[in-house]
């Protein structure tokens, strides 16, 4: 639980705002297995037959049957991370739990029985523990179920006064402040003094039940003040009609009604009104109208689709030519739209779900090209156009050995192409060259990407030096340390003009 200020503009005032987190720990428990409880409490209450019986022979019977179906958990109870064996889910469904599972199981069936009890904690020889409080006869007194059992007298710890309980037992200081007050009996409770004589019990309503919560009343015994809770269900809304929306041959209509005592709403619904409708036989569906009518060989549109009837007044599916246009039809009737694979082939039907063919169309801001039978082409040139495997035309891209430009038209210009930061040489027919050119009388090396090359170049186990413009170096001396003969290639073991180079081309002498 955090805890922070939060001041308001011009006043000094702050408050305390907490955050709170639930975990499934110290009993929590989901609401599956909340509702696994509530019917095992009602079923074992209704087993021990207990109605009718003095609150003595209630608290008894609830504390032997705990008893005599739970036993204490020693697989985990020094398990931390199984945090289930506190819940009253674990002594109730699974029949093994720790001291707090013992009493959170009593005070559930107690409560059940009608009679006050309350789970308190603290230590016992030491150790953290939990037992409860029960009222019985006016008095609290201590029941420690999870000590009862497995001692050789079961009711060592049953009905106890608050000096006995103190010598092995110790509040919390949380459940001293909550339960302190109480009037907790200074002897045990004997059940030779139940009262002999017929209860006249008159009853209290403590809080009237609502929609939203549980009523309370007591039954107190005006004799011998014997007192039993009896919770009341929550009660059923006040409805009150808050808005009307009528019904029509579209839509349906609705009432709102709103619960005058918690503002919940429901809605009912109000079927539409009788309208046209979908009739079928063993040819097939068609539309009938109220007056008895049947649309034939025309388009309507129903529920927002649009659908065909043919001359015998049949909705049709699948591929069928109206107007001489093509449209296709799902296995429902309804016209489709956008793209449709067919076969193995992608077609189109643009807004009214007429079939695209013989032309370019432009989709989502990509150009397609679709053939005469309305198939859309893929990886193949269309003009001075190519279309990728996805149907539309690329762009600044190679092709092979063709180039198609950034407005997707092959380029046809001959000559040196600079493309995408790297320079290309195409031919007249807009090959890409590769390998040696010689172009313009000087001779360049472009390789097998096609792209240009400069500076030092390993070709065919021989270097050379190609200039940033591309051309290749010849009869010429390279930073005063190379040598590049006539035909391009370095110089290496051997003599140029007096000077010697050696295995690495570099001038030694």
């Amino acid at each position: 639980m955090n805890r922070k200020i939060v001041c308001q503009e011009n006043n000094y005032d702050g408050k305390y705002i907490y955050t709170i987190t639930y975990l499934k720990a110290d009993g929590d428990t989901a609401a599956a297995e909340e509702a696994a409880v509530t019917n095992k409490v009602n079923e074992v209450y209704k087993s021990l037959q207990l109605d009718g019986k003095s609150s003595y022979d209630k608290l008894k019977a609830i504390h032997d049957y705990i008893i005599d179906h739970v036993e204490y958990d020693y697989d985990n109870y020094k398990n931390d991370a199984y945090l289930v064996k506190h819940a009253t889910y674990s002594a109730a469904i699974t029949g093994k739990t720790v001291c707090q599972g013992y009493a959170k199981y009593f005070y559930r069936l107690a409560n059940k029985a009608g009679i006050e009890c309350r789970v308190v904690d603290g230590t016992a020889n030491g150790g953290r523990h939990a037992w409860n409080l029960v009222k019985i006869d006016g008095k609290y007194y201590y029941v420690d179920v999870t000590w009862d059992d497995g001692n050789y007298d079961k009711y060592t710890y049953f009905l106890k006064e608050s000096d006995l309980f103190a010598q092995d037992h110790t509040l919390s200081d949380e459940s001293q402040k909550n339960f302190g007050d109480y009037n907790i009996s200074k002897t045990d409770y004997d059940a030779k003094l139940i009262p002999t004589h017929t209860h006249n019990y008159v009853t209290t309503t403590k809080r009237e039940p609502t929609c939203i919560d549980e009523g309370l009343s007591v039954k107190t015994c005006t004799i011998c003040q014997d007192e039993q809770m009896i919770i009341l269900p929550k009660t059923t809304h006040q409805w009150t009609l808050h808005s009307t929306v009528a019904a029509t041959e579209d839509k349906d209509g609705s009432k709102t009604y709103t619960c005058s005592v918690c503002g919940e709403t429901k809605t009912e619904v109000i079927p539409k009104l009788p309208k046209a409708t979908w009739m079928k036989n063993q040819n097939g569906w068609w539309y009938q109208n109220i007056d008895g009518t049947y649309p034939r060989k025309q388009w309507m549109k129903i529920d927002n689709i649009w659908y065909y009837f043919d001359v015998d007044g049949y909705m049709v599916t699948n591929w069928q030519k109206i107007n001489n246009k093509w449209y296709f039809f799902d296995d429902k009737g309804a016209m489709v739209t956008g793209w449709k694979k067919s076969g193995n082939k992608w077609y189109y039907l643009d807004g009214q779900g007429a079939m695209v063919s013989d032309k370019w169309q432009k989709i989502d801001g990509k150009w397609y090209v679709f053939d005469k039978s309305g198939a859309m082409k893929s990886n193949a040139w269309v003009g001075n156009y190519y279309v990728g495997s996805d149907g539309a035309y690329v762009k600044d891209r190679w092709i092979g050995k063709y180039h198609v430009n950034k407005n997707g038209v092959w380029d046809k210009t001959a000559g040196w192409q600079k493309l995408g930061g790297s320079c290309y040489y195409l031919g007249q027919d807009g090959t890409m060259k590769t390998g040696w050119q010689k172009l313009g009388g000087s001779c360049y090396y472009l390789g097998q990407d096609g792209t240009m090359k400069t500076g030092w170049q390993y070709i065919s186990d021989k270097c050379y030096y190609f200039y940033d413009s591309g051309k290749m170096a010849s009869s010429t001396w390279l930073n005063n340390k190379y040598y590049l003969k006539a035909d391009g290639s370095m110089a290496v073991n051997e003599y140029i003009n007096g000077y010697w180079l050696d295995e690495n081309g570099v001038w030694s002498y």
